[in-house]
């Protein structure tokens, strides 16, 4: 005769089925996260942001000044000059890369 298992026995087992499959569950979906990273998007960006060039070319006339300017049209420009100034030199020529900070 084979013994009869107790509804309390048999919910323990239900229970640590349901934490195991949980356990595999989640280690399963941060395997994913850090397999193929945490952002949904691509370039990082939070949506209702537009992304900036992290470059731009110079045209013939541009100065630091003019390029500051049209990144920031309304404000002070000084510290944006400086640090155009410190990645890309005192001058600037037409066809240049000019590094954004």
């Amino acid at each position: 005769m084979t013994p009869r298992v107790s509804a309390l026995v048999y919910r323990r087992r239900r229970l640590a089925v349901a934490v195991a499959a949980l356990v595999l569950l989640a280690v399963s979906i941060f395997g994913l996260v850090a397999t193929f990273g945490g952002s949904a998007h691509a370039n990082g960006n939070t949506s209702g942001q537009v992304a900036t060039p992290h470059v731009v070319i110079a045209q013939p006339g541009d100065t630091l000044w003019a390029i500051a300017r049209r990144l920031v049209p309304v404000g002070n420009i000084t510290g944006l000059v400086d640090q155009l100034v410190a990645m890309n030199g005192d001058e600037i020529v037409a066809g240049q890369e000019v590094r954004l900070p």
